[in-house]
């Protein structure tokens, strides 16, 4: 069995190493609370690109006049109340309109969201600015897209059997595999945590299509988690064959937040799906 791990944002200065050597520990002890385990020999690829998009996100105003767009492009302001009024929908959440004008990728780092819920805690609302910030970045940057991508294909060859994207790794796997020319089947793409049900992001990928190369597309929401909260059914996410969708209560591991990688690694549902494949 090969795995093909596309972690999150939020992964810059950690050794390559030591992120897939933890992600994969974790995914290892939610097996053995089953009394499963991985294949003999499993290989968990897990392509890096968290300090490439630390430095353009970190970097902002050396890379916003090269900034590539067209003019059929949402600016970042309207990005962020698009997101927020999708979330205000599906979790109670008020957002406050009264938003910072004038906002560009120039001045990115004095703006701050007004979200107003007491079931929000002051460190998701920096969370979710600093998600809005790197998803935009990836979907509108033509340059940062275009050499995340080559990272992640680097590792994306005939041998992978499963494909688990996490948070924006699900966007990037997502975009990488409607526009790829591998055409040898891929048995399972396990999407964690995804934002790709938000309608400002899934509209850059009309006309939405099921990768042909994925044989089944299992898509594994926290009920904790507020980014994954709008699912993938196909009302909201029309692609033949239907993506599944899988609403779980996740058992957190010590001192890790809803949306972390390594609690839906942990899930006995995440767990379950690669151990039916290794069977």
């Amino acid at each position: 069995m090969n795995i093909l791990f596309i972690h999150g944002r939020k992964q810059n200065n950690i050794l390559p190493n030591t992120l897939r050597f933890n992600l994969l520990q974790s995914l290892k002890k939610g097996l053995s609370n089953m009394d499963l385990s991985l294949p003999y020999k499993t290989s968990f690829k897990m392509p890096y690109y968290g300090d490439k998009l630390h430095f353009y996100s970190s970097n902002l105003k050396c890379i916003n006049s090269n900034f590539k767009t067209d003019k059929n492009h949402i600016d970042f302001l309207s990005f962020c109340r698009n997101i927020l009024s999708d979330l205000s929908l599906q979790n109670d959440i008020i957002v406050n309109s009264n938003i910072k004008s004038g906002l560009n990728f120039a001045n990115l780092d004095h703006f701050t969201l007004k979200i107003i819920d007491k079931n929000i805690p002051a460190a998701l609302k920096i969370s979710l600015f600093y998600f809005m910030k790197d998803v935009y970045l990836y979907l509108f940057h033509t340059g940062v897209k275009t050499e995340i991508d080559n990272i992640i294909r680097n590792d994306l060859d005939s041998s992978i059997s499963i494909i688990i994207g996490h948070s924006l790794g699900s966007i990037i796997a997502y975009n990488i595999l409607r526009n790829s020319v591998h055409c040898n089947s891929i048995p399972l793409l396990i999407t964690l945590g995804s934002p790709l049900g938000f309608k400002v992001v899934k509209n850059e990928f009309f006309p939405l299509k099921h990768p042909r190369q994925i044989i089944a597309w299992h898509n594994i929401m926290n009920s904790n988690d507020i980014l994954s909260s709008i699912s993938l059914t196909h009302d909201n996410f029309p692609v033949t064959p239907p993506i599944n969708n899988h609403k779980i209560d996740i058992k957190t591991l010590k001192d890790l937040d809803p949306h972390s990688a390594y609690n839906y690694l942990y899930s006995t549902t995440v767990c379950q799906l690669i151990s039916n494949l290794s069977v």
